[in-house]
């Protein structure tokens, strides 16, 4: 076996500026194994055309891979038949039809989950069949490209398989009650790594037996070498960042900002099916509040903002999440935080660096914990920054966790 590589299954990284959190995590792995080999398996014919982001020495895209993909995603004899040639998954196949029989969503849901996974385990079993191996495997997600992992280790039992497990790929309440083939994934890869606490808790409670199988690690984000500044001129300076979709619920935080009598700007970083409604709900801010809204912004801009501008305070008042990377670069920058006490959120806000508002919050509850923060003393402003920074040094930064979890992988596929 090759001593040394790792074949990594992405979304679209490093096409498009999905899964940001990625470039930093691979500089790390690249670090300890001689080659990383990317198959980013949604990437679209737009997306291979353009520019992939860079990338370090000792990593690349297999382009033929992703083509290969493609092709038998539009193939309807290799999407019936793909998976059917391996009994064992044939057998999880009629299982989860058996769940989904009263539901067409559901139905829809499964039947898009064996196609692709069909098109990716079809093109990996291609890979080895041709002389292809590493001494690792990984997918980032636990989707189709996992359990397409799962397909290759029943006809090749020595490979060694791991998978990523963050939000939309875990919790089940976030997908219409449910995730196909979750049992089956994570009772057959080698190891699972949960990014946050409460995700392994969601996870052992719902298969006890598997616990065992799961191990957290942290996402992270590099040190900054410039704090943020806070406001000096009265001004109350807000930020958030995040796509512009319903489980966000920005609409909750401008309705919040218009009860407000100080004056605040409130900038917002990202874009999303809801820019128009945030659109119209900023023009009816009262005079004194300025609502920004600043659009997508490449993870280099997003930081160089946090380096020039003072900001006071980030707000998350998401409905669901899993850790945000967006959180964890405002903590890095010493920026203290208020939350919804959702997902691992509260592995790294609490009162000490910023504040966590309950799930189901509303405007009125939003709008006094801001004021409450607002009205604080200097010294205890300062102390709610230290605090973030010390968080950041603890649990996000990225040289810790990074390189906990390549050298983890580089044992693992020993």
């Amino acid at each position: 076996m090759p001593s040394s590589r790792i074949l990594l299954l992405t979304n679209t990284f490093p096409y498009g500026n999905r899964e940001p959190f990625l470039e930093t995590e691979l500089k790390y792995l690249c670090q300890e194994f001689e080659n990383i080999e990317i198959v980013p398996v949604y990437a679209t014919m737009k997306m291979i055309e353009a520019f992939p982001r860079d990338l370090p020495e000792n990593a690349s895209i297999n382009k033929g891979a992703v083509m290969k993909i493609r092709a038998e995603r539009v193939s309807i004899s290799n999407r019936l038949t793909g998976l059917f040639r391996n009994k064992g998954i044939l057998f999880h196949i009629r299982n989860e039809y058996s769940k989904v029989f009263f539901s067409l969503k559901r139905f829809l849901t499964l039947s898009k989950f064996i196609s692709n996974t069909s098109a990716i385990s079809m093109t990996l079993n291609n890979i080895l069949e041709t002389g292809g191996e590493y001494s690792l495997y990984y997918s980032y997600w636990l989707n189709p490209a996992a359990l397409a992992l799962i397909s290759l280790k029943r006809l090749y039992p020595y490979i060694i398989c791991i998978s990523r497990v963050h939000r939309g790929d875990l919790y089940e309440e976030e997908n219409n009650g449910y995730l196909p083939f979750q049992k089956l994934m994570l009772e057959n890869l080698n190891m699972t790594y949960v990014i946050s606490q409460d995700g392994k808790n969601y996870l052992s409670v719902k298969y006890p037996e598997l616990k065992n199988r799961l191990s957290v690690s942290r996402l992270g984000v590099r040190r900054q070498s410039q704090l943020s500044r806070q406001s000096t001129d009265g001004v109350f300076r807000l930020v958030s960042c995040s796509a512009m979709v319903p489980v966000k619920r920005l609409h909750l935080l401008v309705n919040a900002l218009k009860q407000e009598t100080i004056t605040i700007i409130w900038t917002h970083i990202g874009t999303g099916d809801e820019m128009m409604r945030i659109q119209s709900l900023v023009k009816e801010l009262p005079s004194q509040i300025r609502g920004i809204l600043l659009g997508r912004l490449s993870n280099t801009d997003v930081l160089n903002f946090y380096a020039s501008n003072p900001v006071d305070l980030f707000v998350n008042v998401s409905r669901s999440e899993g850790v945000p990377v967006s959180i964890m670069e405002a903590l890095s920058f010493g920026i203290p935080v208020l939350a919804t006490a959702v997902g691992g959120t509260s592995e790294l806000v609490d009162e000490s660096n910023g504040g966590l508002l309950v799930k189901d919050c509303s405007s009125a509850q939003i709008a006094n914990a801001l004021h409450e923060f607002y009205s604080l003393s200097n010294i205890e402003k300062n102390k709610k920054r230290n605090a973030a920074r010390r968080t950041w040094e603890q649990k996000c930064d990225a040289e810790l966790t990074y390189t906990s979890f390549s050298h983890e992988l580089k044992a693992l596929s020993r």
